[in-house]
């Protein structure tokens, strides 16, 4: 790709360089000619701008004389007028040369540089500016990668989507790490990262449960609660059980739970600890 735009550069610099070239070589021979009038017409700009200020300075009240250099400023421009348009043939052929001496040097660099690269093949170019390309790539997933596993794919930068929805089921009273073990050893079944998870879902029986919120606090994710006949109404297989249906009026708290909230099942009820547990997973796309 570098060596692409290089090759393509080199007939633009040619070009350039030859225009340039002519411009300095004709500078050179009539530099009188070429900026003469310039010369002009910069001495007359600095005498009417000399005046101008010298006039304002002229007008303006006792106390703002004070703390203005509009005077001064005005005379200096006036005197370079005056210089600049007494000599204007003397400083244009100066001025005229030092910028053709610089246009000259200038454009023999650039063909110099134009006529290298003609021998510069695309291998060698990187190797002998340490630009060998070597592709990178970003990955987007809620999966959990080791950094060997990441580099063999040629990764070098993980964004992990919040796309996860954990639904959870409990006893009344159980503790926030009983409901963190639960989770956690869930979603590492799946390979998954508990950075992902973008809510949890449960039935609204719970939506007062302190391990179940504190856990959401400290995640800083929402927590999503339902009545018993929203999450009843939910189409798919679930797990049923006749003790949960006897308490909450629903045979599945957890993986109802997760569909409900708009998410795909994933993985369906696990039981750790008194804590049940599914996996759902939000269909998101992703444009660059």
């Amino acid at each position: 790709m570098i060596l692409e735009y290089v090759k393509k550069y080199e007939r633009r610099s040619i070009l350039s360089a030859a225009i340039m070239i002519f411009i300095g070589i004709l500078l050179m021979v009539k530099p009188e000619t070429m900026l003469s009038s310039i010369m002009t017409i910069l001495g007359v700009c600095l005498l009417i701008d000399g005046a101008y200020s010298v006039i304002l300075y002229i007008a303006m009240e006792k106390d703002q004389k004070l703390y203005s250099n509009a005077l001064v400023e005005g005379m200096v421009e006036i005197i370079a007028a005056l210089v600049v348009l007494i000599n204007a043939h003397l400083i244009a052929a100066i001025l005229v040369g030092i910028a053709a001496v610089w246009i000259i040097i200038k454009s023999i660099i650039k063909i110099q540089f134009s006529i290298s690269i003609k021998s510069v093949d695309e291998k060698s170019w990187g190797k002998e500016n340490g630009l060998e390309r070597e592709e990178k790539r970003i990955l987007i997933s809620d999966r959990v990668y080791t950094a060997a596993g990441a580099a063999k794919m040629g990764c070098c930068l993980q964004l992990l989507p919040k796309n996860i929805v954990v639904g959870i089921g409990c006893r009344k009273g159980t503790d926030k790490e009983m409901i963190r073990q639960a989770v956690t050893a869930h979603l590492h079944s799946l390979c998954l990262s508990e950075e992902a998870i973008a809510g949890v879902a449960s039935i609204d029986l719970k939506q007062e449960e302190e391990g179940i919120l504190a856990f959401c606090r400290e995640k800083q994710i929402p927590f999503m609660t339902y009545s018993a006949k929203q999450l009843q109404i939910q189409m798919g297989s679930f797990t049923a059980s006749d003790f949960v249906e006897k308490v909450t009026g629903v045979d599945n708290v957890c993986e109802r739970s997760v569909v409900a909230s708009g998410a795909a099942l994933l993985s369906g009820k696990r039981a750790e600890n008194g804590v049940t547990t599914a996996v759902g997973e939000y269909q998101r796309s992703i444009v660059f």
